[in-house]
């Protein structure tokens, strides 16, 4: 108590917009550090809480060297001494993980989850790059307006004005994993799966130029500027 209280001085009234502890740590604790710097500024020191939980291993064990179950972010983005156990995941399935993940609660972490996780990351990138792919012979002057475009089409981008304020939503709520679960069933489902397999035909059967092709290269021009 003593310590959070002198931390405090009159002469640095900044107040922090958010602070992130362990959920576990003692809430009289912090209940009493609010109420003693209120006491002396009349305000607290931050405006929100955030709290998370531990990192376990994948069977709920917590990490220690003498398990032997220690994860090291390192090894995870630059593989270790034998590739064919510890292969090299890169920083954006380690990220994606992150992403992925309830922090308000004790998370898992190991093999299993990084393959799972590196085989999503395929996914996303798989849809990403048919995406783009299909935006190389794209002139300026293509875009169809929206009321000309195909039913289908415009329920395309319908779906995606909805998704974007719902990731909003969770981005103000810091609810980052269902920002994934958001981005995941989009990409995966409605895109891959759907969409993109209807789309097909028009994509390669019509001309450069023709009306079927470019109104759906304009949904796909909109997805790519959006993602970028």
């Amino acid at each position: 108590m003593k310590s959070n209280v002198s931390s405090w001085t009159r002469a640095s009234p900044q107040v922090e917009f958010l602070v992130v502890q362990e959920r576990r740590c003692n809430k009289l604790l912090t209940k009493s550090s609010i109420q003693a710097i209120c006491s002396i500024t009349g305000k607290a020191r931050y405006s929100g809480i955030i709290t998370h939980g531990f990192v376990l291993d994948e069977k709920g064990l917590k990490m220690s060297k003498s398990l032997g179950n220690v994860v090291d972010p390192i090894t995870v983005i630059e593989g270790g001494k034998n590739e064919k156990e510890a292969p090299p995941y890169g920083a954006d399935v380690l990220r994606l993980w992150v992403s992925s993940v309830d922090y308000t609660a004790d998370v898992l972490m190991g093999p299993q989850v990084l393959r799972q996780m590196s085989e999503m990351y395929r996914k996303l990138r798989g849809t990403w790059r048919f995406l783009l792919a299909n935006l190389h012979d794209w002139n300026f002057g293509y875009e169809v307006p929206y009321r000309d475009l195909p039913i289908i089409d415009q329920h395309a981008l319908f779906q995606l004005s909805s998704i974007v304020k719902s990731i909003k939503e969770s981005y103000d709520n810091y609810q980052f994993y269902k920002i994934y679960q958001i981005v995941q069933r989009f990409a995966i489902v409605d895109l891959s799966n759907f969409y993109f397999d209807v789309a097909t035909d028009r994509l390669y059967v019509g001309g450069s130029s023709s009306f079927a092709r470019r109104s759906c290269q304009t949904v796909k021009l909109i997805y790519f500027q959006l993602h970028g």
